[in-house]
Parts: C-alpha cells; sequence; structure tokens
C-alpha cells in the first residue's frame, strides 16, 4: 500500500521508509496548496492562484506575478532580492546567526513553492537551485520569449484599421 507525505498527495512525493524523497518542505508547501494539512495550509485560498496557473514554458510573466503576489503575502519576498548571503560563523553574535537561518529556511520555503507551481520537467531542472537563482535562470530563458509575443500582439493590434466608410458600432 502506497503511503504519501504530510500533504497526502499523488502530486508531491511518495513516502519511503527512509522518509520524504523530495524536499520535505516541498510536501509542507503543497500540503498548504491542496489544503493537506501542511503549515501554511492558512494560505491557501492565495496559494491556489499558483496551481491554477502552473508554469509551462509559455507563461512565465503571469507565473511570475502571481509567486510574487504569494510570497508577498506571505512577507518572504525579500529572498528574490538577492543571493544567499555568507553562511555566519559559529561565533557570530547569536542575531547574526538567527538572520542568516531565517534566510536559508524563507529561501528553501521560496524554492520549494516555486518548484511546486512548475511543471515536472521544470522541477526537475530547478529541483537544487536557490529561489534567486531559480528566478535568474527563468528570466534569461524565457522573459525575453514573453516580451517578444507582447510586443508582436500590440504590433498586430496597431495594424489594425476600420475600413474607410464603416460605421463605427457602439457598445452597450
Amino acid at each position: 500500500m502506497q503511503q504519501f507525505c504530510c500533504c497526502n498527495s499523488r502530486h508531491c512525493c511518495q513516502r519511503s521508509s527512509k522518509g520524504c524523497r523530495l524536499l520535505p518542505l516541498l510536501c509542507e508547501a503543497m500540503g498548504g496548496f491542496l489544503g493537506g494539512g501542511g503549515r501554511m495550509s492558512n494560505n491557501l485560498s492565495l496559494r491556489t492562484i499558483l496551481t491554477d496557473c502552473k508554469f509551462n514554458d509559455t507563461n512565465f510573466l503571469d507565473w511570475h506575478r502571481n509567486v510574487l503576489i504569494v510570497l508577498i503575502h506571505e512577507k518572504i519576498e525579500y529572498v528574490l532580492d538577492g543571493s544567499m548571503p555568507q553562511e555566519s560563523e559559529p561565533t557570530a553574535p547569536a542575531a547574526v546567526r538567527n538572520t542568516y537561518k531565517k534566510h536559508k529556511d524563507d529561501n528553501r520555503e521560496v524554492s520549494c513553492i516555486m518548484i511546486a507551481s512548475m511543471t515536472s520537467q521544470l522541477q526537475q531542472q530547478h529541483m537544487n537551485m536557490g529561489a534567486y537563482d531559480i528566478v535568474q535562470h527563468l528570466r534569461e530563458l524565457f522573459e525575453q520569449q514573453s516580451r517578444t509575443v507582447r510586443y508582436d500582439t500590440s504590433k498586430e493590434l496597431f495594424r489594425c484599421k476600420m475600413a474607410e466608410g464603416a460605421p463605427v458600432a457602439r457598445m452597450s
């Protein structure tokens, strides 16, 4: 009999005798997405926008905007502002060590949120990357493509002209 992780979802990962085969926070993130009892289940209503708009190579701008909405709501968007800080030394003050630990934990959580909202092929490509690195990599791959599509759409729209003498229809 198959046993699933804390999120009780087939979409996440199967639990083996050694524990979760993927990142434990990925299971929690999926639990929050799917209402399976993860610690983020109170954010279910906002995280559903990520399951509704799963990243699939063609919707980078929409997906990125939705990820930012969720991260801003959860107050962890700062992780995307830059790469991870240097690990604090054991002799550093407790405040410095705690700040580093919080950033590291938030980075892992954001990475899991993003990875969980991608297609399986993209998940495999980004599995061992931090949140900032994932966004930078995806921007390199897809942002230019999105701009080109938007430009082409705008260009076609601006080329549209009414036929001479055609009446302007009134919308009501």
